[in-house]
Protein backbone atom coordinates (compact mmCIF):
# COMPACT_ATOMS: atom_id res chain seq x y z
CA UNK A 1 0.00 0.00 0.00
CA UNK A 2 1.04 3.60 -0.97
CA UNK A 3 1.57 6.55 1.86
CA UNK A 4 0.17 9.53 0.70
CA UNK A 5 2.79 12.25 2.39
CA UNK A 6 2.60 15.38 0.09
CA UNK A 7 0.17 17.91 -1.28
CA UNK A 8 -2.29 16.66 -3.26
CA UNK A 9 -1.80 18.41 -6.51
CA UNK A 10 -4.08 20.76 -8.20
CA UNK A 11 -5.06 18.90 -11.35
CA UNK A 12 -5.71 15.53 -9.29
CA UNK A 13 -8.88 16.52 -8.12
CA UNK A 14 -11.73 18.64 -9.77
CA UNK A 15 -13.27 20.87 -6.46
CA UNK A 16 -14.68 22.84 -8.69
CA UNK A 17 -17.52 20.73 -10.20
CA UNK A 18 -20.87 20.76 -9.07
CA UNK A 19 -21.46 18.73 -5.64
CA UNK A 20 -23.02 15.28 -6.92
CA UNK A 21 -26.47 15.23 -4.56
CA UNK A 22 -26.62 12.46 -2.15
CA UNK A 23 -28.60 9.29 -3.64
CA UNK A 24 -30.44 8.50 -0.63
CA UNK A 25 -32.26 10.57 1.74
CA UNK A 26 -29.13 12.03 4.52
CA UNK A 27 -30.54 12.89 7.96
CA UNK A 28 -29.36 16.41 9.18
CA UNK A 29 -25.64 15.98 10.35
CA UNK A 30 -26.65 17.83 13.53
CA UNK A 31 -28.41 14.63 14.86
CA UNK A 32 -25.38 12.37 14.04
CA UNK A 33 -24.73 10.02 16.97
CA UNK A 34 -21.08 10.70 16.56
CA UNK A 35 -20.51 13.85 14.23
CA UNK A 36 -17.58 15.26 13.04
CA UNK A 37 -18.52 19.07 13.92
CA UNK A 38 -16.57 20.44 16.88
CA UNK A 39 -16.89 24.50 16.05
CA UNK A 40 -19.61 26.49 14.77
CA UNK A 41 -18.75 30.16 14.48
CA UNK A 42 -20.41 33.08 13.02
CA UNK A 43 -19.56 36.46 12.65
CA UNK A 44 -21.33 39.87 11.32
CA UNK A 45 -18.97 42.59 10.46
CA UNK A 46 -20.35 46.18 10.96
CA UNK A 47 -18.94 49.49 10.15
CA UNK A 48 -17.63 51.76 13.21
CA UNK A 49 -14.87 53.98 14.04
CA UNK A 50 -12.51 53.30 16.64
CA UNK A 51 -13.17 56.05 18.77
CA UNK A 52 -16.92 55.38 18.75
CA UNK A 53 -16.17 51.22 19.61
CA UNK A 54 -13.67 52.40 22.06
CA UNK A 55 -16.20 54.60 23.94
CA UNK A 56 -19.13 52.54 23.90
CA UNK A 57 -17.60 48.83 24.34
CA UNK A 58 -17.04 48.82 28.11
CA UNK A 59 -21.28 49.74 28.97
CA UNK A 60 -22.03 46.90 26.18
CA UNK A 61 -19.77 44.50 28.33
CA UNK A 62 -21.57 45.26 31.35
CA UNK A 63 -24.98 44.65 29.83
CA UNK A 64 -23.97 41.58 27.94
CA UNK A 65 -22.79 40.26 30.96
CA UNK A 66 -25.95 41.04 32.98
CA UNK A 67 -28.18 39.90 30.08
CA UNK A 68 -26.63 36.72 29.30
CA UNK A 69 -25.37 36.19 31.41
CA UNK A 70 -21.60 35.15 30.70
CA UNK A 71 -19.62 34.99 33.78
CA UNK A 72 -16.28 34.56 32.62
CA UNK A 73 -14.74 37.89 30.39
CA UNK A 74 -11.38 37.46 28.92
CA UNK A 75 -9.32 39.22 26.81
CA UNK A 76 -7.58 37.99 23.33
CA UNK A 77 -4.04 39.98 22.76
CA UNK A 78 -3.85 40.34 18.80
CA UNK A 79 -0.29 41.56 17.55
CA UNK A 80 1.10 42.74 14.81
CA UNK A 81 4.22 43.31 13.29
CA UNK A 82 5.08 45.61 10.23
CA UNK A 83 8.10 46.80 8.70
CA UNK A 84 8.06 50.38 7.43
CA UNK A 85 10.54 50.49 4.70
CA UNK A 86 12.08 53.38 2.80
CA UNK A 87 14.71 53.17 0.52
CA UNK A 88 18.04 54.57 2.16
CA UNK A 89 16.81 53.90 5.24
CA UNK A 90 17.28 51.10 8.26
CA UNK A 91 13.38 49.26 8.05
CA UNK A 92 11.53 50.35 11.46
CA UNK A 93 9.26 47.82 12.75
CA UNK A 94 5.89 48.93 13.65
CA UNK A 95 4.19 46.76 16.90
CA UNK A 96 0.40 47.19 17.26
CA UNK A 97 -1.44 45.02 20.18
CA UNK A 98 -5.33 44.94 19.70
CA UNK A 99 -7.07 43.51 22.99
CA UNK A 100 -10.36 41.50 22.20
CA UNK A 101 -13.22 41.39 24.78
CA UNK A 102 -14.71 37.73 24.76
CA UNK A 103 -17.36 36.83 26.59
CA UNK A 104 -18.23 32.97 27.45
CA UNK A 105 -21.11 31.09 28.98
CA UNK A 106 -19.63 27.91 29.64
CA UNK A 107 -23.24 26.10 31.00
CA UNK A 108 -25.99 25.38 29.35
CA UNK A 109 -25.84 25.83 25.52
CA UNK A 110 -22.05 26.92 25.29
CA UNK A 111 -21.25 30.22 23.72
CA UNK A 112 -18.61 32.77 23.44
CA UNK A 113 -19.29 36.27 22.24
CA UNK A 114 -15.97 38.03 20.79
CA UNK A 115 -15.83 42.01 19.96
CA UNK A 116 -13.36 42.76 17.66
CA UNK A 117 -12.66 46.53 17.07
CA UNK A 118 -11.91 47.65 13.80
CA UNK A 119 -8.39 47.52 12.66
CA UNK A 120 -7.91 50.63 9.98
CA UNK A 121 -8.28 47.52 7.43
CA UNK A 122 -11.20 45.21 8.08
CA UNK A 123 -14.42 46.80 9.94
CA UNK A 124 -15.37 45.38 13.37
CA UNK A 125 -17.07 42.32 14.10
CA UNK A 126 -19.11 40.50 16.61
CA UNK A 127 -18.22 36.76 16.51
CA UNK A 128 -20.43 33.46 18.07
CA UNK A 129 -18.60 30.82 18.47
CA UNK A 130 -20.16 27.11 19.50
CA UNK A 131 -18.91 24.22 20.63
CA UNK A 132 -19.64 20.43 19.91
CA UNK A 133 -19.37 17.51 21.33
CA UNK A 134 -21.17 14.33 22.15
CA UNK A 135 -21.78 15.13 25.59
CA UNK A 136 -23.23 18.23 25.23
CA UNK A 137 -24.06 17.94 20.82
CA UNK A 138 -25.50 21.28 20.13
CA UNK A 139 -27.59 22.60 16.59
CA UNK A 140 -27.42 25.14 13.57
CA UNK A 141 -31.12 25.81 15.30
CA UNK A 142 -28.96 27.09 18.64
CA UNK A 143 -26.57 29.37 16.85
CA UNK A 144 -29.36 30.72 14.82
CA UNK A 145 -31.17 32.20 17.95
CA UNK A 146 -28.22 33.49 19.42
CA UNK A 147 -27.22 35.33 16.49
CA UNK A 148 -30.67 36.41 16.70
CA UNK A 149 -30.71 37.91 20.33
CA UNK A 150 -27.09 39.23 20.43
CA UNK A 151 -26.64 40.80 17.32
CA UNK A 152 -29.71 42.74 17.68
CA UNK A 153 -28.20 43.43 21.32
CA UNK A 154 -24.79 44.55 19.80
CA UNK A 155 -26.03 46.42 16.46
CA UNK A 156 -28.23 48.26 18.45
CA UNK A 157 -25.54 49.24 21.69
CA UNK A 158 -23.31 50.95 18.52
CA UNK A 159 -26.36 52.22 16.37
CA UNK A 160 -26.15 49.92 13.21
CA UNK A 161 -28.09 48.89 10.88
CA UNK A 162 -26.78 46.70 8.93
CA UNK A 163 -23.82 43.87 8.23
CA UNK A 164 -21.10 44.92 5.86
CA UNK A 165 -20.23 41.07 5.85
CA UNK A 166 -22.04 37.87 7.30
CA UNK A 167 -19.85 34.21 7.43
CA UNK A 168 -20.73 31.07 9.03
CA UNK A 169 -17.96 28.47 9.80
CA UNK A 170 -18.07 24.92 10.38
CA UNK A 171 -14.77 22.87 12.22
CA UNK A 172 -15.03 19.02 11.66
CA UNK A 173 -12.22 16.99 12.88
CA UNK A 174 -11.64 13.25 11.97
CA UNK A 175 -9.07 11.64 15.09
CA UNK A 176 -8.25 8.51 16.07
CA UNK A 177 -10.23 8.72 19.62
CA UNK A 178 -13.63 9.24 17.95
CA UNK A 179 -13.46 7.38 15.17
CA UNK A 180 -10.70 4.43 15.97
CA UNK A 181 -12.51 2.21 12.90
CA UNK A 182 -10.53 4.36 10.52
CA UNK A 183 -6.85 4.16 11.88
CA UNK A 184 -3.98 2.09 11.96
CA UNK A 185 -0.50 2.64 13.25
CA UNK A 186 0.65 4.01 10.70
CA UNK A 187 -2.46 6.55 9.76
CA UNK A 188 -5.90 7.64 8.72
CA UNK A 189 -6.33 4.18 6.21
CA UNK A 190 -9.13 3.81 3.88
CA UNK A 191 -9.29 7.15 3.18
CA UNK A 192 -11.23 6.74 -0.17
CA UNK A 193 -13.98 5.23 1.98
CA UNK A 194 -14.13 8.58 3.98
CA UNK A 195 -13.78 11.58 1.56
CA UNK A 196 -15.14 11.51 -1.96
CA UNK A 197 -12.55 13.63 -3.47
CA UNK A 198 -9.93 11.34 -2.63
CA UNK A 199 -11.59 8.96 -5.10
CA UNK A 200 -11.09 11.29 -7.70
CA UNK A 201 -7.34 10.37 -7.60
CA UNK A 202 -6.13 8.57 -10.50
CA UNK A 203 -3.78 6.36 -8.66
CA UNK A 204 -6.33 3.77 -6.64
CA UNK A 205 -3.05 2.86 -4.53
CA UNK A 206 -3.46 6.25 -2.24
CA UNK A 207 -6.00 4.85 0.41
CA UNK A 208 -3.44 5.84 3.87
CA UNK A 209 -2.95 8.97 5.29
CA UNK A 210 0.05 9.48 7.34
CA UNK A 211 -0.31 13.46 7.67
CA UNK A 212 1.23 16.51 5.83
CA UNK A 213 -1.42 17.19 3.15
CA UNK A 214 -3.70 20.55 2.17
CA UNK A 215 -6.51 20.84 -0.45
CA UNK A 216 -7.73 24.29 -0.26
CA UNK A 217 -10.62 26.01 -2.50
CA UNK A 218 -13.42 28.06 -2.92
CA UNK A 219 -16.83 27.56 -4.82
CA UNK A 220 -19.40 29.86 -5.75
CA UNK A 221 -23.52 28.50 -6.03
CA UNK A 222 -25.79 29.45 -9.38
CA UNK A 223 -28.95 30.00 -7.13
CA UNK A 224 -26.70 31.05 -4.17
CA UNK A 225 -25.31 34.53 -5.83
CA UNK A 226 -24.64 36.19 -2.58
CA UNK A 227 -22.42 33.34 -0.75
CA UNK A 228 -19.17 32.09 -1.20
CA UNK A 229 -17.47 29.05 0.24
CA UNK A 230 -14.20 28.01 1.30
CA UNK A 231 -13.71 24.25 2.05
CA UNK A 232 -10.06 23.72 3.34
CA UNK A 233 -9.33 19.76 4.27
CA UNK A 234 -5.72 19.22 5.88
CA UNK A 235 -4.18 17.13 8.51
CA UNK A 236 -3.03 18.98 11.84
CA UNK A 237 -1.60 17.96 14.79
CA UNK A 238 -3.85 17.21 18.10
CA UNK A 239 -1.12 16.27 20.99
CA UNK A 240 2.52 15.54 21.08
CA UNK A 241 4.26 12.40 19.60
CA UNK A 242 4.15 10.24 16.56
CA UNK A 243 0.83 9.94 15.00
CA UNK A 244 -1.32 12.13 17.16
CA UNK A 245 -3.06 14.00 14.38
CA UNK A 246 -6.59 14.84 12.92
CA UNK A 247 -8.11 15.46 9.74
CA UNK A 248 -10.07 18.17 9.60
CA UNK A 249 -12.11 20.07 7.37
CA UNK A 250 -13.00 23.43 7.61
CA UNK A 251 -16.44 24.91 5.92
CA UNK A 252 -16.36 28.61 5.71
CA UNK A 253 -19.30 30.60 3.66
CA UNK A 254 -20.28 33.79 3.42
CA UNK A 255 -21.59 37.06 1.42
CA UNK A 256 -19.74 40.73 1.87
CA UNK A 257 -20.51 44.26 0.40
CA UNK A 258 -24.08 43.73 1.91
CA UNK A 259 -26.15 47.08 1.21
CA UNK A 260 -28.79 47.79 3.95
CA UNK A 261 -30.77 44.38 3.94
CA UNK A 262 -30.63 44.50 8.29
CA UNK A 263 -30.64 41.95 10.88
CA UNK A 264 -33.36 40.19 8.80
CA UNK A 265 -31.37 39.95 5.65
CA UNK A 266 -28.07 39.24 7.54
CA UNK A 267 -29.78 36.29 9.06
CA UNK A 268 -31.27 34.87 6.07
CA UNK A 269 -27.38 34.76 4.39
CA UNK A 270 -26.60 32.88 7.55
CA UNK A 271 -29.24 30.53 6.38
CA UNK A 272 -28.55 30.11 3.21
CA UNK A 273 -24.63 29.65 4.28
CA UNK A 274 -26.07 26.62 6.49
CA UNK A 275 -27.51 25.46 3.33
CA UNK A 276 -24.64 25.82 1.45
CA UNK A 277 -22.82 24.17 3.84
CA UNK A 278 -24.54 21.06 4.61
CA UNK A 279 -24.90 20.24 0.63
CA UNK A 280 -20.73 20.20 0.55
CA UNK A 281 -20.86 18.26 3.70
CA UNK A 282 -22.88 15.55 2.17
CA UNK A 283 -20.93 15.88 -0.82
CA UNK A 284 -16.79 15.60 0.53
CA UNK A 285 -17.43 12.77 2.92
CA UNK A 286 -18.44 9.54 1.65
CA UNK A 287 -21.80 7.51 2.08
CA UNK A 288 -19.45 5.19 4.12
CA UNK A 289 -18.78 8.13 6.26
CA UNK A 290 -22.05 9.16 6.93
CA UNK A 291 -23.59 5.72 7.92
CA UNK A 292 -20.61 5.39 10.50
CA UNK A 293 -21.32 9.17 11.99
CA UNK A 294 -25.25 8.16 12.33
CA UNK A 295 -23.96 5.21 14.99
Amino acid sequence: MSVWTSRIPSHSVNPMSDSPQPSIPLPDPDTFARSPIVLREASFSFEITQEEFDKKVPSLIAQLQQDGPFPEQKVKEQWKFELDLKEGKVPKPKVTMTQIPELLRPDGIPLTLHLNPPDGVQPASLILTQPFSDTNPTRFADLMAECETWVTKVFTHFGCDDAVRVALGYRNQIDRHRYPEMWTEEGLTYVDQLLTIFQNISNPEYTLLTGDFIIDYTRRFSHLPACKLRVKINSEPTSKGHNFWAATLVFDCGSSHLKKQGLKGALSILADAHSAIYKEFCSQFTQEALVMFSK
